[in-house]
């Protein structure tokens, strides 16, 4: 599971597990804010990359820090670094940064030497390495290949170290070159420059930080609207679905009753029409002279009639069941292919974070639901 917050039990239990922890790894997480991270004074290395981090802070008591990863954030304007003395490496590729400006506080940072800010805004912007090399005169690195600065100073030792004869000889007159002075300190109005800026960024960050954590809250809102909207359609499929079984068991039965009457009428017929064969076949029968032949009883005519008659509305309310059984039959497994599209429905707006379109497949069952009260109404008047 995800961190999303640096809360104090989750740092004390890391410093439990390492007495003296030089490097720590947490990327890949939900992060939004760097906090609670006093106890570790001893990090040398700290990886943030890849979480939600919309502003710089929470720092300045790692003072050992030389190695800071924050790539794969959130982060519009680089402020909070100015007590991390110790400071070599900083990474903030694929993040926020537009303004060379944001670069003003890392001049601050003595130790600075290697900077990666590919992926921001301001990597695209024309004479990028130029003007990184301008705002940051001791930076070395950036995004992994050397300054133009930097590589001149290197060479320049490389060559003071050629043998004489690699050398060609220096004019006669050529006046030895003068150390440059040192630089100025900053004079009351850029120190109040800086200040504002520094207050600037500190305030443009703590509004990135609002942002994200708003984002955070609406993206954890939808979630739970999702999730709410889909339990309560699968709570009204469920439902249908049971009064659809219940009806189609109601609708079973009652057939298997009418089939069983039918059974017991039709036994009633064919007991009669053997009755009336035997009562034929008497009267065939040769009579004696002295007993004159008995004629044939009316009532087995009429009692076979009515038999027959019963059993034809008993055949037709049997075949009006039969119909009826295999509409509700039609109508569960039409449910059971809404069920399946809506759920497959509901699984691609989870994915998409989208739940505005959940109340059309709660309309289609209750339409589904008055169809089928229609169509038992329809069943019964028939009936």
């Amino acid at each position: 599971m995800p961190i999303r917050t640096l809360s104090k039990e989750l740092i004390a239990e890391i410093q439990g597990s390492i007495r003296h922890l030089t490097t720590l790894n947490l990327s890949n997480n939900e992060i939004s804010q760097i906090q609670n991270l006093e106890p570790l004074a001893s990090l040398t290395k700290l990886d943030l990359g890849r979480n939600r981090i919309g502003a710089i802070g929470g720092l300045d008591a790692l003072r050992e820090l030389a190695h800071l990863d924050l790539s794969g954030n959130r982060i519009e304007a680089v402020g909070g670094l100015d007590r991390l003395g110790a400071l070599e490496v900083l990474v903030l590729a694929d993040n926020r940064i537009g303004r060379f400006e944001a670069l003003r506080t890392l001049a601050w940072l003595p130790q600075l030497h290697t900077l990666t800010l590919r992926g921001n805004p301001l990597a695209s912007r024309a004479n990028y390495r130029e003007q990184v090399a301008r705002w940051l005169p001791t930076l070395r690195t950036l995004d992994g290949e050397p300054l133009p600065a930097a590589a001149a100073a290197a060479a320049a030792p490389r060559a003071a170290a050629a043998p004489p004869a690699a050398r060609p000889p220096p004019p006669v007159d050529a006046p030895t070159a003068a150390a440059p002075p040192p630089p100025a300190p900053p004079s009351p109005s850029e120190a109040l420059a800086l200040a504002q800026i520094r207050e600037a960024e500190a305030h443009a960050a703590e509004l990135a930080q609002l942002r994200a954590d708003a984002d955070a809250e609406v993206d954890a809102a939808r979630r739970e609207a999702a999730r709410e909207a889909a339990a309560e359609a699968a709570a009204v499929h469920l439902e249908a679905e049971a009064q659809l079984r219940a009806q189609l068991d109601e609708a079973t039965a009652a057939l298997a009753d009418e089939r069983e009457t039918s059974r017991r009428l039709r036994a009633y017929v064919s007991g009669c029409a053997q009755r009336e064969r035997a009562a034929a076949e008497v009267e065939a029968a040769p009579a004696p002279a002295a007993a004159p032949p008995a004629p044939p009883p009316p009532a087995s005519h009429v009692r076979l009639e009515e038999a027959a008659a019963a059993a034809e509305a008993l055949a037709v309310e049997r075949d009006l069941l039969q119909l009826r059984l295999d509409a509700m039959s039609e109508l569960l497994q039409l449910q059971e292919s809404a069920i399946a599209d809506a759920e497959e429905k509901e699984e691609e707006e989870e994915e998409d974070d989208d739940h505005d379109d959940h109340g059309g497949g709660d309309d289609d069952d209750h339409d589904d639901d008055d169809d089928d009260d229609d169509d038992n109404d329809d069943a019964k008047q028939t009936r």
